[in-house]
């Protein structure tokens, strides 16, 4: 900072009058100013493509789509880094080797939402998300929706005859053979183009024992991308046959990761199989699936 042309400084209060007798001397007070210049400057960078974040850095401003590498957390500092999204593609936040952030292998940053992280030495946590908030949302994808594949397809939906005399809707699952089938559903802009899991709904009508195994995987595709790219990895529910006709619900899967590099207003195709040869499925006779429920991380308060 330049210095003061004055030898000393009068402390005036809001009448424009001195303080009675308080001066300070003019070193002291550039020493201070000093001190203070220094401690509000920060080192922003502003990325249009990928980019590795410094130790030193303080502000990252992200105008494109781009992936941001963070430095390991076991050699940064406690300070906060604050990353901004301008721009109109996601950002991925991926910290450094297996290290997390807030949990995950990778943090989505949507349009126009600013982040502050700060590292423990460990990992990453996300210590504040402006203009949105995070909660889970469920989303009840009826079997009626699904339709089986041309190849290895399973049965088409039935109404099952219940004995009081009302009707299940399901599609059945063969015990011996691969089958599958698939749907396609626009998600919510606000869905945050994470990971999902999925719980199946369903029943038997042969009874006996043993367990059923279901899986699920799904790719995105948005205007003018192919409709036949491969899905993910496909993850399990494993449940345990009940009674003939008695409701199951099977337990929520593993996260499943989307193929397709999801973006906002991109489609997702589910598909959904019965896989009798992957290991743990032990029953033999149909399965019939009801509804699929599937469990999304949402960060917006509507839709944009």
């Amino acid at each position: 900072m330049s210095k003061n042309l004055m030898d000393h400084v009068v402390l005036v209060d809001d009448s424009g009058l001195g303080l009675d007798g308080t001066i300070i001397n003019n070193s002291l007070f550039d020493q201070v100013q000093d001190e203070i210049d220094e401690a509000i400057q920060q080192i922003v960078q502003t990325k249009s493509g990928s980019y590795t974040v410094l130790v030193t850095d303080d502000i990252v401003i992200c105008t494109a789509a781009l992936t941001l590498s963070l430095y390991a957390a076991s050699t940064g500092s406690a300070r906060p880094l604050r990353v901004v999204n301008t721009g109109s593609g996601a950002v991925v936040i991926d910290p450094d080797g297996s290290e997390t952030i807030g949990g995950l292998s990778a943090w989505t940053l949507r349009p126009k939402q600013t982040a502050i992280l700060r590292c423990d030495g460990s990992n990453w946590e996300i210590e504040a998300l402006s203009n949105c908030r995070q909660w889970s949302e469920e989303l009840a994808i009826p079997i009626s929706y699904f339709r089986p594949h041309a190849s290895g397809g399973c049965g088409a939906l039935e109404d099952v005859l219940l004995s009081s005399g009302r009707y299940a809707s399901a599609c059945p699952f063969d015990g011996t053979s691969i089958e599958s089938a698939s749907c396609f559903l626009p998600l919510p802009r606000r869905w945050n183009l994470g990971t999902f899991t999925f719980e199946p709904y369903g029943f038997n009508t042969a009874g006996g024992s043993g367990a059923v195994v279901l899986q699920m995987a799904a790719v995105a595709a948005g205007d003018g991308e192919t409709k036949d790219a491969a899905v993910g990895t496909f993850q399990t529910s494993t449940d345990t046959i009940l009674t003939a006709k008695f409701q199951a619900v099977g337990p929520v899967s593993s996260a499943i990761t989307i193929a397709g590099t999801p973006a906002v207003a991109d489609g997702i195709r589910f598909v959904l199989q019965r896989d009798p040869t992957a290991g743990g499925d032990t029953y033999a006779s149909d399965y019939y699936v009801e509804t699929v429920k599937v469990r999304l991380t949402m960060l917006a308060f509507n839709d944009e």
